[in-house]
């Protein structure tokens, strides 16, 4: 009688367990509803990295007095784009882009304070370093339409993959979640921002760490610039250790003593071990960090000097008859030719219309070699006949560049 007492007993535990846990993950969502926004975002004339047409994703609140939004930068565009952002039960907003990202899936959009109603509230972010492995989470956005919906699992790990630090969660992320806030479970602080989901798998999706985007927006919030910084060197990627340090090639002949080989172990005394640790560390600072390398058994410090992305909403261009030209998207390419990219091209306008296509390269202009994106628009004269000479990607085996002569008088020319 007494084991069925106390068996009773547990199961009535168990069971208000329960139902407080639902309870709380339901007052979540609840609040959820309350910061995430719908988002929409339409591009006429992309940048390299972006694509023309009409998207939709999600995004959320994070200071309300301010109006800043978080979602992703494949989202929202990386400029030239209308965005939109429409809080449940209420019509779309137009918004600005504050912030891009140059490195990562980033963004901030910035709604005037003004429209945002009482009811909604900012998000909390969990600025916390710890390790959030088998943290129970809910992906929230719109999945395929389906407005405010969450979808529920767990955090993996934090992993280095494409180049960028990732949450690997199997909660679900599919097209209209981007941008979206994963939310744990356990307190309804958001831990991520949901990104992407690997097509023809199962439970393998990823958010961008809710660490990197506390950074930026505390630095933002003090005024600071929080642009990562353009590093002397780049990495070699040991995938079968998972060891991603490995200095790979070096970009500056400042850097004395640094081998191709050194391992990169701490930063002023900070133990990193990704790229994005590191980039993320020297964000906000002024250029020179002091870092520890390993060599075989030696280890040393070097003094590095570095140098900020400059901000993506300050990008000038050219618009030349439906095609846009800016700074090379390609950095090494960027520093070693300092040439101007044709970032894309609308299908139909004049600039298709004479055989200019998305990826050429500007090497000159009546023989001129422009410097600068002024110079290049000084050059491009409307109702001017125009001789131009453009490099692209070749089709031959044993080549790197084709070039192409265009001839042309361009009618509508702008800088922007």
């Amino acid at each position: 009688m007494k084991k069925i007492n106390l068996y009773i007993k547990f199961s009535l535990l168990l069971f208000c367990l329960i139902n407080i846990n639902n309870s709380l993950i339901a007052d979540f969502i609840d609040i959820a509803n309350k910061f995430t926004v719908k988002v929409k975002s339409s591009i006429e004339h992309p940048f390299y990295n972006d694509e023309a047409g009409t998207g939709k994703g999600a995004g959320f609140l994070i200071d309300k007095k301010k109006g800043w939004i978080f979602t992703n930068a494949h989202v929202s565009g990386r400029g030239n784009a209308r965005v939109y952002v429409a809080f449940k039960d209420q019509k779309y907003e137009k918004v600005s882009i504050y912030y891009v990202d140059p490195v990562l899936d980033i963004a901030i959009l910035k709604i005037e304070p003004s429209k945002i109603k009482k009811e909604q509230v900012s998000a909390t972010l969990n600025c916390s370093s710890t390790k959030l492995n088998g943290l129970e989470v809910a992906a929230y956005g719109h999945p395929k339409g389906l407005s405010f919906s969450a979808s529920r699992g767990i955090i993996s790990q934090k992993r280095y993959k494409y180049g960028a630090d990732w949450l690997q969660t199997d909660a679900a992320v599919n097209p209209g979640n981007s941008g979206g806030p994963l939310i744990s479970l356990k307190n309804g602080q958001v831990v991520g921002m949901n990104a992407l989901g690997l097509k023809n798998s199962k439970g393998l999706n990823f958010a961008v760490p809710s660490e990197t985007l506390c950074k930026i927006y505390n630095l933002l919030k003090d005024k600071e610039d929080p642009s990562p910084p353009i590093l002397p060197f780049r990495f070699a990627t040991d995938n079968q250790l998972e060891r991603y340090m490995t200095i790979g090639s070096l970009n500056s002949n400042k850097i004395l003593d640094i081998v191709a080989g050194d391992t990169i172990t701490h930063i002023n005394n900070n133990f990193v071990k990704t790229p994005t640790e590191l980039s993320n560390y020297l964000r906000g600072s002024m250029g020179l960090a002091t870092l520890t390398f390993s060599r075989k058994d030696k280890v040393f410090n070097k003094k590095i000097e570095f140098k900020k992305f400059p901000l993506l909403t300050k990008r000038k261009f050219i618009f030349l008859d439906g095609a846009i030209i800016a700074e090379d998207y390609f950095l090494e390419r960027k520093k070693s030719e300092k040439l101007y990219l044709l970032h894309s091209v609308k299908d139909g306008s004049l600039a298709e219309e004479n055989g200019i296509y998305r990826g050429l390269l500007i090497v000159s202009v009546n023989g001129v070699y422009p410097k600068s994106l002024q110079e290049l628009f000084d050059e491009l004269k409307p109702n001017k006949k125009l001789n131009l000479i453009f490099k692209g990607w070749s089709s031959s085996d044993n080549i790197l560049y084709d070039y192409l002569k265009v001839v042309l008088t361009p009618k509508d020319v702008g800088l922007y």
